[in-house]
């Protein structure tokens, strides 16, 4: 994780916590629209060091073995990820058929 993110996520958790809200997640802005419009597009995810929910599309997937599994900008700009909370990315994950991110 860059420094940059891991300085937007201790921010993040800091500005949550004061509210009482939940841990971070980052998900592409397509996973982002599943939550608007319940459609399904796929929830590919894993937890980063800091213990945060990572998460992108089958067509982010697709853009990004187009690139050899290199999240380079061309994917990174694809993807467009957005910060929410883990409890939002977990109902996108059961939009998809994941049913638990606990990992």
């Amino acid at each position: 994780m860059t420094e940059t993110r891991r300085s937007r996520v201790e921010q993040d958790h800091a500005e949550r916590g004061a509210r009482g809200a939940h841990r971070a997640a980052f998900v592409c802005t397509h996973i982002l629209q599943t939550l608007r419009d319940g459609r399904p597009r796929g929830f590919l995810w894993s937890r980063d060091e800091d213990g945060a929910v990572n998460a992108y599309c089958a067509l982010c997937d697709a853009e990004l073995r187009r690139a050899g599994a290199e999240w380079d900008e061309a994917v990174t700009a694809f993807a467009d990820v957005k910060l929410i909370s883990e409890d939002e990315a977990a109902s996108a994950a059961m939009i998809n058929g994941v049913v638990d991110l606990r990992r």
